[in-house]
């Protein structure tokens, strides 16, 4: 997850780490922001935009690679 805006983890920071994963299942989401979120670096956490389009993402990258049980 990779805010392009964010000054306290730049995309510049990530991207290593991502190359690193070496997983070819590995996604890297962007997270653009929310309108009214004062704290921007919660915001993929409980901004509107997060929960209508990260989660969902998120939610079917898990279950698409959970274990079958």
């Amino acid at each position: 997850m990779v805010d392009p805006r964010s000054r306290l983890v730049p995309l510049e920071a990530v991207l290593p780490f991502h190359a690193a994963v070496g997983s070819g299942d590995a996604q890297l989401l962007r997270y653009e922001g929310d309108v009214g979120v004062a704290l921007q670096h919660v915001g993929v956490l409980v901004g509107r935009r997060a929960h209508r389009e990260v989660w969902p993402r998120i939610l079917r990258w898990l279950d698409a690679h959970g274990e079958a049980g």
